[in-house]
């Protein structure tokens, strides 16, 4: 016994043209927004690269005005002891 079709095979063979052709366009859409998106993250990576930088800058700033500081006050110090020795 065959079946009897349900849509003739000209009706099918053109909606999966028609699937395939959305297909397609979906895919493109895909790979622009993949492309848009893959330049975003380029840029906040490279943001990010910039702000570790400065990050990193002001650190080692403030290692070397703390290093300053110490070296002042040891100097201050160093001043005050010998200011405050008896003079025999």
């Amino acid at each position: 016994m065959q079946r009897k079709a349900v849509y003739p095979a000209a009706r099918v063979h053109a909606l999966f043209g028609e699937m395939k052709q959305q297909l397609r366009e979906r895919d493109e859409r895909h790979a622009a927004e993949s492309a848009r998106l893959h330049v975003e993250l380029e840029k906040c990576r490279a943001d990010l690269n910039a702000l570790r930088a400065a990050v990193l800058a002001r650190q080692r700033a403030d290692s070397e005005l703390v290093a300053l500081h110490r070296e002042a006050a040891i100097q201050r110090a160093e001043r005050t002891e010998r200011t405050t020795q008896p003079l025999n």
